[in-house]
């Protein structure tokens, strides 16, 4: 019996691993010889290298892959709240600007919000109303028209709608300067004309002659 199960392992160990039809006969003869605990020991690295290690892979990828994802929209998040706060300052800024520079013809900031991904409600836009009606003298308006003009360009970036207001103060202040002009060209004509008649000297520059009456008292 030992000289054929010798026989057997003789025949047949040549070929194990090489052929598929020899390891087949070495399992059948085997019957729990060594010849089948090493083909065992052989089949379960069979399954640790292909089976087992391909599934680990295959969740390593997917795990990754999500996680690829996550950190993108994680990082597309915070890049979106970083441009709603540097908006929020640089509104805040702007309507402080016009503000400060407008001082009496000028009101308080209001501001519209939006809501961020994070929850949060963001400053995203404002204005500052101010004042651009006449005054009653020409002095005055002038004064107010440069005030409103330096407030509506104060901030570093104008919108076009502050710059409209710069150019309707711009024409208010040129309008007025004009109607001072000649209001200060009537007093001074009026003043000459005063001093003239003080005189006894037409416009003309001749004196002018007086007549009297001669009354007779009787007592």
């Amino acid at each position: 019996m030992d000289v054929s199960v010798t026989g057997i392992r003789q025949g047949l160990y040549p070929g194990y691993g090489v052929s598929g039809g020899f390891s087949g006969s070495a399992r059948g003869l085997g019957n729990g010889t060594n010849g089948n605990e090493s083909d065992g020991v052989n089949k379960q690295d069979g399954v640790n290298d292909g089976t087992k290690t391909g599934a680990v892979t295959g969740d390593n990828v997917k795990t990754t892959s999500k996680s690829n994802t996550d950190e993108a929209k994680e990082r597309e998040i915070q890049l979106k709240i970083q441009k709603l706060k540097q908006r929020e300052q640089d509104v805040k800024a702007h309507e402080q600007a016009h503000a400060s520079v407008g001082g009496q013809y000028a009101g308080s900031p209001t501001y519209e919000y939006t809501k961020g991904p994070d929850g949060k409600r963001y400053i995203s836009g404002g204005e500052v109303p101010i004042d651009v009606s006449k005054e009653k003298e020409p002095g005055a308006t002038i004064r107010k028209m440069r005030q409103v003009r330096a407030a509506a360009l104060a901030p570093a970036d104008p919108s076009p709608q502050d710059q409209s207001i710069a150019a309707k103060a711009t024409k208010l202040e040129s309008s007025a300067q004009q109607e001072l002009v000649t209001k200060q060209f009537d007093q001074r004509q009026k003043q000459k004309d005063s001093y003239l008649m003080f005189q006894g000297i037409g416009s003309s520059g001749t004196k002018s002659s007086e007549v009297g009456s001669h009354v007779s008292i009787y007592v």
